[in-house]
C-alpha cells in the first residue's frame, strides 16, 4: 500500500484522534472543543473553527509528512466533535472575565495566563481546567503588577470628567466591570469635538478587555450579536442616533438575556448566544433617550480641552502603557477588597440595578471611601438620567403641564389622548413624529414607558382595570406627596 493511501485510511484518522494530548469538551451550549499545548500554550479550539482547521492541518503534515485531505479534514472534525459532545466534560466558557461557584474571579490575560482574585488577594497562576473563549481580535493583557490600592488614582489623568462627583462614580464603575455575574449598567459617554470621548473609551477598554477591535458596528442585528459575544467589554463609538430595536438589543446585552439563531439555513441547528457585558456608548449629544435603556445606564459629560491643553494620543496611550500594569494590580486588589465586603453591604429600598448598587458600595467602601458617598454619586445620577428621559419624552412633558394645577384626575384613554394633543400643540411638541401615539390604543404603552420617570417626578399613573363605563376604561394621573 502506497504512503498516499495510508494516509488517507480510515484508521489514520483514527490515530490521529485518539492522541493522548487532545482533550474533547463542550461548553454551555454544548459547542465541541479540544483542549492541547499550542506554541508552549495551553488553547482551547473550537472544532470547526478556522483556528482548528488551520491547527489540524499543520500538525498532521507534521506528524504525518503529508498534506490533509479536506475530506480527511472533515472526517475527523465529526470524530472529534463527537467526543467532546458525548464523551467530553462540560465547562462554562466565556470572555475575558468568569466568576467561579467559590466566589473566585478569573481573569484572562493572554497566552495561557490567570489572574485569580479572592477575598485573599490576587496571584497569577495557569488556568487549572478550561475557563475562556478566545477570538483572533483579543490581545494579551499587560503583567499586573504589585502595588497600593492608591495606584488605582493614577487613572484620573486620563479621565476628562470636570464634575469630581461623576469622576469618582466614573471610577467605581470601572472597577466593578472587573466583577461579572450580575447585570452592569451602560456607560454613556457624551460631550463636544474635542473632549477626548474617544480615547478614553478606548483606555478603559485596553484596561478592562484589549482587543485590536476598539469599538463595534452598530450594524445588521445578528451580526452585532455576535459581535457582542466575542467581547466581555464592547464599546461603541461616536454615535448621534440609535434606533429604538438597537436600543432595546443593547439593555439584553447587560441582563444575561439568551438569543439563539440559526447556524445555516439548510439544517436546524442553532447557536446560542447568552452573556452579561459592560458596554460604553460615547457622542458628541446624549444618545440615549429611551426610557428602559436610560434605567440601565450611567451618564457622564466630558469636557472640551482647550487647544493649548491637547496632547497627542501616541504620547497619552505612551504614558498609559507604563502606568497601566500597577493601574492593574490596583484595581485587582480593589476587587480583591470588595469581595471580602460585599456580604457586609445591606441596602434598604434598593433601586432597579440592585446589584450593581451593591458592588458600588463594596467597591467604594474598598477604595477606603464610604457606602453613602456612592450612593448619593448614584442617586445624583438617576435623577439626570430621568430628567434626559422627561425631556425626551413627548408625553411626558404634555403630561406634566396637564397636571400642573390639578392633583388628580380620572380620565378615559381617548380623552386623555385628545387633551395631551392639544397640550403638546401648545407647548410645541411634534404630534406627528413617529414616536408620538398615533391614537389612543397607543397610548397607554407609550405611558407605560415613562411610568417610572414620572413617579420619580411625583406624578402617578395607573390604569383602572376593575372599574368601567360607557366611556371607557379609565386612566387616573396623580400628583403625590404634595408636589
Amino acid at each position: 500500500m502506497s504512503k498516499e493511501k495510508m494516509i488517507t485510511s480510515s484508521n489514520l484518522v483514527d490515530d490521529y484522534v485518539d492522541r493522548a494530548d487532545f482533550e474533547y469538551f463542550h461548553d454551555q451550549t454544548m459547542e465541541p472543543y479540544i483542549r492541547t499545548v499550542l506554541d508552549n500554550t495551553v488553547r482551547n479550539m473550537k472544532i470547526g473553527s478556522q483556528e482548528f482547521n488551520i491547527f489540524v492541518s499543520k500538525d498532521f503534515k507534521e506528524k504525518y509528512g503529508t498534506v490533509l485531505r479536506v475530506s480527511n479534514l472533515k472526517d475527523i472534525s465529526e470524530i472529534m466533535m463527537g467526543f467532546a459532545v458525548h464523551d467530553g466534560q462540560e465547562f462554562k466558557l466565556d470572555v475575558r472575565i468568569i466568576k467561579s461557584n467559590d466566589n473566585s474571579i478569573y481573569y484572562d490575560l493572554g497566552l495561557g495566563k490567570l489572574v485569580h482574585i479572592n477575598v485573599n488577594g490576587w496571584e497569577i497562576i495557569d488556568p487549572p481546567y478550561p475557563m475562556f473563549k478566545k477570538f483572533s481580535h483579543q490581545k494579551e493583557q499587560s503583567k499586573p503588577l504589585k502595588s497600593n490600592k492608591e495606584d488605582f488614582e493614577n487613572i484620573d489623568q486620563f479621565i476628562n470628567i470636570e464634575n469630581e462627583e461623576q469622576k469618582y462614580l466614573f471610577k467605581v464603575n470601572l472597577i466593578t466591570c472587573f466583577i461579572p455575574g450580575f447585570p452592569h449598567p451602560i456607560e454613556f459617554l457624551h460631550g463636544e469635538q474635542g473632549s477626548a470621548k474617544s480615547t478614553l473609551t478606548k483606555i478603559k477598554k485596553s484596561l478592562i478587555d484589549p482587543s485590536v477591535l476598539n469599538s463595534i458596528s452598530l450594524n445588521k442585528d445578528n451580526e452585532l450579536i455576535q459581535a457582542v459575544s466575542h467581547h466581555y467589554y464592547p464599546t461603541f463609538d461616536n454615535l448621534s442616533v440609535l434606533k429604538k430595536q438597537t436600543s432595546d438589543l443593547l439593555c439584553r446585552f447587560v441582563t444575561g438575556e439568551g438569543y439563539s439563531r440559526r447556524k445555516l439555513y439548510t439544517d436546524d441547528d442553532d447557536i446560542i448566544y447568552q452573556y452579561m457585558r459592560c458596554i460604553t456608548l460615547n457622542g458628541i449629544n446624549q444618545v440615549a433617550t429611551q426610557p428602559d435603556l436610560l434605567d440601565r445606564g450611567l451618564i457622564f459629560e466630558l469636557k472640551t480641552i482647550l487647544p493649548e491643553n491637547r496632547k497627542c494620543e501616541q504620547d497619552i496611550f505612551k504614558k498609559f502603557e507604563d502606568l497601566k500594569p500597577k493601574i492593574l494590580g490596583s484595581i485587582f486588589s480593589i476587587v480583591s477588597a470588595s469581595l471580602k465586603e460585599f456580604d457586609s453591604i445591606i441596602l434598604e429600598n434598593p433601586p432597579r440595578m440592585a446589584d450593581f448598587t451593591k458592588w458600588g458600595c463594596a467597591v467604594s467602601k474598598a477604595m477606603g471611601l464610604s457606602e453613602e458617598r456612592f450612593l448619593n454619586a448614584y442617586r445624583h445620577n438617576t435623577q439626570l438620567k430621568n430628567n434626559i428621559a422627561i425631556e425626551s419624552s413627548p408625553i411626558a412633558l404634555p403630561v406634566i403641564e396637564l397636571m400642573k394645577d390639578k392633583n388628580q384626575i380620572e380620565i378615559t384613554a381617548t380623552e386623555l389622548y385628545y387633551d395631551l394633543k392639544a397640550v403638546a400643540d401648545t407647548i410645541g411638541i411634534d404630534t406627528k413624529s413617529h414616536y408620538y401615539p398615533k391614537d389612543p390604543n397607543w397610548l397607554w404603552r407609550r405611558l407605560k414607558e415613562i411610568r417610572p420617570n414620572l413617579l420619580e417626578y411625583g406624578i402617578q399613573v395607573d390604569k383602572i382595570d376593575e372599574f368601567r363605563n360607557e366611556r371607557g376604561r379609565l386612566i387616573r394621573l396623580e400628583k403625590l406627596n404634595g408636589i
